[in-house]
């Protein structure tokens, strides 16, 4: 029986020599592992950081040309009134030095209430 205990013995200590082995071999290639899988990470955040900066920079264009889009419509609309405005001018002074159509300028021409064309230029 002493014999059959020795051996079983000697097989457990086979055993867990052979599971440190495995442990040691374990440890190594999960540490190989992590430094790739830590290298893949490195290399999948630089491009994430690249192609971040390339769409922000796209958006960051595609803004720029809807505000200069928007500033030259804002500017065309600017010279539009102030092209009517030095119309509007104009067409009043020349109101103005006309006799007949200064009355225009000076007087109610429609009754709002009526809505009829009031009798002001019969008055003159």
């Amino acid at each position: 029986m002493e014999r059959a205990v020795k051996i079983i013995d000697m097989y457990i200590d086979v055993n867990n020599d052979r599971n440190d082995e495995f442990q040691l071999f374990y440890d190594e290639e999960a540490d190989n592992r992590w430094e790739q899988q830590e290298s893949e990470w490195i290399t999948e955040y630089e491009v994430w950081d690249v192609m971040t900066q390339k769409l922000m920079d796209s958006y960051g264009n595609i803004l720029k040309d809807k505000l200069t889009q928007v500033l030259a419509e804002e500017t065309e609309a600017l010279a539009e009134r102030e092209r009517l405005l030095k119309d509007l001018t104009t067409f009043t002074a020349q109101l103005k030095k006309d006799p007949n159509l200064s009355i225009l300028l000076t007087e109610n021409v429609y009754d709002f209430e009526t809505a009829e064309v009031a009798d002001n230029q019969t008055k003159s």
